[in-house]
């Protein structure tokens, strides 16, 4: 019998939804991360989608690069991030059918800087149904959140 693959990290979307427009925080972080989607998601409540510009090995170095890029903003566009309805780290890990469990961790300090930024962590584990090596076919992902703050929008990883 074959040992199940552990779950594989994807990536981390930083997502910020707010009844501002995003703009300042993206153009403001534009060095370290990349936008995924900016705009409005339904009349008056708009969406900032970020990922890292790099590659980063695992979730605690994803979050860890986003944070930074947080708490480099200037003062207006911390005003903003402070204004939003919810900001979420959504981590992503690709498991394959028949796993009987995933399980992943963050480091302490990882999750104290999350917190200080008054932000939320979100899991989204993709099923990877094909074989192994092979690319994720795209199937649907379902979320685990540690708290009530739902996801605002599906990353594209």
């Amino acid at each position: 019998m074959r040992a199940k693959p552990p779950p594989e990290f994807k990536n981390v979307d930083l997502e910020i939804v707010s009844r501002s427009k995003l703009d300042a925080i993206e153009a403001a972080v534009d060095d370290k991360a990349h936008a995924l989607f900016c705009g409005p998601i339904r009349r008056g409540v708009f969406l900032l989608a970020l990922e890292c510009n790099s590659y980063p090995k695992d979730a605690d170095a994803a979050i860890t690069k986003l944070c930074a890029a947080v708490e480099g903003l200037g003062k207006s566009e911390r005003q903003l991030w402070e204004r939003a309805l919810r900001r979420t780290f959504d981590v992503g890990y690709g498991i394959t059918p028949g796993s009987r469990a995933a399980h992943v961790a963050l480091r302490p300090e990882t999750l104290r800087r999350v917190s200080a930024l008054g932000a939320t962590v979100a899991f989204t584990c993709y099923l990877d149904d094909s074989e192994p090596g092979s690319p994720a076919n795209g199937s649907q992902p379902f979320h685990s959140e540690t708290n009530s703050t739902s996801s605002a929008a599906s990353s594209r990883r």
